[in-house]
C-alpha cells in the first residue's frame, strides 16, 4: 500500500516535471517568431537609416507572416508613405509566371522544352526558329535581338518601351517584328538577359491556348488562388497605378515609360500578400507537379545557376547546419526594384519591394547583403 502511494507519488512528480519541461519548449516556440520578428525589424530599419532600402518586405513561414513592414516613402515629393497593402510592378517576377504557364503547358502534354518557336509559332520569321527551344528561351540562351538595345527614346528609355501605340504589350507583334530581327548569337552558345525570349512565349502561349495572356493569368492564377490584386498593365491604364514611384536619385523620378510593352516579360502588378499567396502555391505543388516543379526549379551552374523563369541554387548561411536549397527571383524596372525569394524545403518566402535607387538586395553565395541577414534570421537564429 504505501509502496503504490510512494509510486504514486513519484508518478505525480514526474508529470509534473514534464509538464515544466514541456511548458519551457512551448514558451521558447513561441519566443521564436517574436525574436525572428525582432532581429528582422531591426535589419529593416538599419538598411532604411543607411539609405539602403525604402519600401515593403513581408517574411513569412508555412502559414505564419513572421514579418510585415513598410518604411519610407512611395511619393517624396508628396510625402507619401508605404504601406503593405499597396500595389507595386512585379517587374521580371513576372518572367517567373510566365514560365509556370509554360510548365503548365508542358505537363499537359501541348508544349515540350525540347521544341522549337517555329513548330509552336509558325509566323516567327527569324531565322534561328527552327532551332531554339522553349528552355534556351526560359533560361536566356536563344541568341535573339534584344530590346534593349534599341536606340534611346524622347525619355532616355530604350525606344521599344516607350511604345504608347496600338502594339503596345502586343506579345505577337513583338515576337513577329523585333525579336524576329537578325540574331545577336547562335542558340544555346550564351547566356544572355532578354525580354524578347518572353515575348516569344507569350505569344506561343496565346497561340497554344488560344488565350490572351491576361486572361490565362486571371483563369489560372488569380482565380484558383483568390490574388485580388494580380493584374496586367494594358496601354491605355499604364500609367493609372500611381501608388509606388520608382526614383533613380535622391528626388530624381523615373523616366517616363508604358509598363504595358513588357508583356509577359515585367507587367504584372499586384500586392506583397498576393504575392506570397503564389508563392504558397508553388511550394505546395497546387499548380504543378513535384516533378514539374523540379524541373522548373533545376538551376544550371554553368549558366550561373539560372533555372526556368528564376534563378535556383544551395546558399551557405552561417548558423544553419547544412546549405539551403532557394528559388530567387528579382525585377528591375525603372526605379523599383523586387526581390521574391523562397524556400520551398522550408516553406519560407520573402519577398521585398523598394524605389530606393540604392537598394541592393545582394548576393546569396557572397555571404553578405540584405537578402542574406534576412534569410538567416529567418532560418538560422
Amino acid at each position: 500500500m504505501c509502496q503504490e502511494e510512494g509510486m504514486q507519488r513519484a508518478s505525480v512528480k514526474t508529470v509534473a516535471v514534464l509538464m515544466c519541461l514541456l511548458g519551457e519548449v512551448a514558451a521558447a516556440a513561441d519566443a521564436r517568431p517574436s525574436q525572428v520578428r525582432e532581429t528582422l525589424s531591426n535589419t529593416v530599419r538599419l538598411a532604411h537609416e543607411a539609405g539602403q532600402f525604402d519600401g515593403v518586405l513581408l517574411v513569412a513561414r508555412g502559414e505564419q507572416v513572421l514579418y510585415e513592414g513598410a518604411v519610407g516613402f512611395a511619393d517624396r515629393e508628396q510625402a507619401r508613405r508605404h504601406t503593405v497593402d499597396a500595389p507595386f510592378r512585379w517587374a521580371s517576377v513576372t518572367k517567373q509566371l510566365t514560365a509556370l504557364l509554360v510548365m503548365q503547358e508542358v505537363e499537359a502534354g501541348r508544349l515540350s522544352l525540347t521544341g522549337t518557336i517555329r513548330q509552336y509559332l509558325p509566323t516567327f520569321s527569324g531565322p534561328s526558329g527552327d532551332r531554339i527551344t522553349l528552355q534556351q528561351l526560359l533560361q536566356h540562351t536563344s541568341g535573339l535581338p534584344n530590346p534593349s538595345d534599341m536606340p534611346e527614346g524622347a525619355e532616355g528609355m530604350p525606344a521599344f518601351y516607350e511604345n504608347a501605340g496600338p502594339t503596345a504589350g502586343d506579345s505577337l507583334a513583338a515576337a513577329t517584328g523585333l525579336c524576329s530581327g537578325p540574331p545577336k548569337k547562335e542558340p544555346g552558345t550564351a547566356f544572355e538577359y532578354n525580354n524578347c525570349d518572353y515575348f516569344v512565349l507569350g505569344a506561343i502561349l496565346e497561340r497554344v491556348t488560344g488565350k490572351p495572356y491576361a486572361r490565362l493569368v486571371r483563369d489560372r492564377l488569380s482565380r484558383p488562388l483568390g490574388l485580388r490584386s494580380l493584374r496586367l498593365f494594358s496601354p491605355g491604364a499604364a500609367k493609372a497605378l500611381s501608388g509606388m514611384v520608382g526614383y533613380e536619385g535622391p528626388k530624381e523620378r523615373e523616366p517616363r515609360f508604358n509598363m504595358a510593352t513588357y508583356g509577359p516579360a515585367g507587367s504584372l502588378y499586384g500586392t506583397v500578400r498576393d504575392l506570397w499567396k503564389l508563392d504558397r502555391a508553388l511550394m505546395s505543388h497546387q499548380l504543378l507537379s513535384p516533378e514539374s516543379s523540379r524541373t522548373m526549379w533545376k538551376g544550371e551552374p554553368s549558366l550561373g545557376y539560372v533555372a526556368l523563369g528564376a534563378w535556383s541554387y544551395p546558399a551557405t548561411l552561417k548558423g544553419c547546419a547544412a546549405p539551403v536549397a532557394v528559388v530567387e527571383r528579382q525585377g528591375h524596372i525603372g526605379g523599383i526594384k523586387v526581390l521574391n525569394l523562397i524556400v520551398p524545403s522550408e516553406q519560407v518566402a520573402l519577398i521585398a519591394v523598394s524605389n530606393q535607387e540604392k537598394t541592393d538586395y545582394g548576393a546569396l553565395w557572397s555571404g553578405k547583403g540584405l537578402a542574406y541577414d534576412i534569410l538567416r534570421a529567418t532560418l538560422c537564429p
